[in-house]
């Protein structure tokens, strides 16, 4: 049986705790999927940002969006 590979881990790690802020250990413990999904999720947002150059429908300027401003994949 083989393991989940280390790089990948460390990516996906590094790549949540960076806009998360999280700290790696709680991001371990996350579930495999659960931890998929979130780098999905970030990467998702950033092709969002690149199409509508540089903002979101429904930036209010304070960080946040209203969840009924993003659509379904």
């Amino acid at each position: 049986m083989r393991g989940y590979p280390l790089d990948q881990l460390y990516e996906e790690v590094a790549f949540i705790a960076y806009y998360f802020h999280w700290p790696p250990e709680t991001i371990l413990t996350l579930e495999h999927g659960d931890r998929q999904r979130y780098v999905a999720e970030i990467s998702a947002i950033h092709q969002r940002i690149n199409q509508t150059g540089g903002e979101l429908p429904g930036d209010t300027g304070d960080g946040r969006i209203p969840l009924h401003h993003w659509e379904a994949p």
